[in-house]
């Protein structure tokens, strides 16, 4: 169930797609013991705030014991709207993820999942304190997973494929080399690396030609995925292809793989 308090002037500072998620959202809810009748599964529960003091938010997550993924998860807050958007938010990255990528999520990649703008924070800086409760009533929640195994070879694609908003340039090919490879950089750095350090990899933007061929090379656990020539590329080629020019192609330095 979720209770909310109206703030009109927080409101308006929101993003369009927070406001979205707000008013519309797809994790609320609870879940019971009785609901995860597999033995192979583990509910566990995180809270975190008080009930008298207007704030309190409480996740559910449903854990895989075999390899730690987080098969379900529902949400449950009272307080401003604020906290229920960063539930909802966190809520549906952290599904799907392995209990120690859950884990490193932080309040940027929160903000940075509903923004409308690259550059503009989709949340207030008031909003802050109600981002954190929620991560740590998700701490509480995994501290009872943690002696749950990931699997080696674990493969995920933490890079979210869908835009909020197209932004291609117009004026691509007009850029020198240099400054290309500063917007490329740029997209990468705020669009897909905070993704990636979830499974403790990296992308270096290493060359571009002729405006259009994109190389990159990986870092961590990505030179060792095979995701990395799979979905995961294709995540971040959509992202370059959305932020920077629809013609874009990614190639990746296959030398640095392991």
């Amino acid at each position: 169930m979720i209770h909310q308090l109206y703030e009109p002037f927080a409101w308006a500072k929101y993003s369009r797609a927070l406001k979205r998620r707000i008013l519309a959202p797809k994790f609320a809810g609870s879940i019971r013991n009785e609901d995860v009748p597999s033995d192979q599964l583990r509910l566990v529960i995180g809270e975190e705030g008080q009930l008298d003091k207007g704030q309190i938010v409480r996740f559910y997550l449903v854990i895989d014991k075999e390899d730690g993924v987080i098969a379900d998860v529902k949400f449950q807050c009272f307080g401003q709207t604020a906290l229920i958007g960063a539930a909802e938010v966190l809520s549906g990255l952290v599904l799907r993820k392995n209990h120690l990528q859950a884990g490193r999520i932080s309040a940027d990649l929160i903000d940075n999942e509903v923004r409308d703008k690259s550059m503009q924070a989709a949340f207030p800086e008031e909003a802050g304190k109600f981002i954190n409760t929620v991560l740590t009533a998700l701490d509480k929640a995994l501290e009872l997973c943690k002696d749950i195994e990931v699997q080696d070879g674990y493969v995920m694609t933490p890079v979210h494929m869908t835009s909020e908003e197209i932004t291609s340039l117009p004026n691509w090919q007009e850029l020198s080399k240099e400054e290309q490879m500063a917007v490329i950089k740029d997209v990468v750095a705020k669009e897909i690396t905070p993704y990636v350090e979830l499974d403790a990899g990296g992308v270096e933007v290493l060359d571009i030609k002729d405006g259009i061929e994109v190389l990159i090379g990986y870092q961590g656990s990505c030179t060792t995925c095979h995701a990395a020539t799979g979905s995961t590329l294709s995540a971040i080629q959509h992202i370059l292809r959305s932020k920077v020019h629809p013609e874009l192609i990614v190639i990746p330095d296959l030398s640095l793989f392991h």
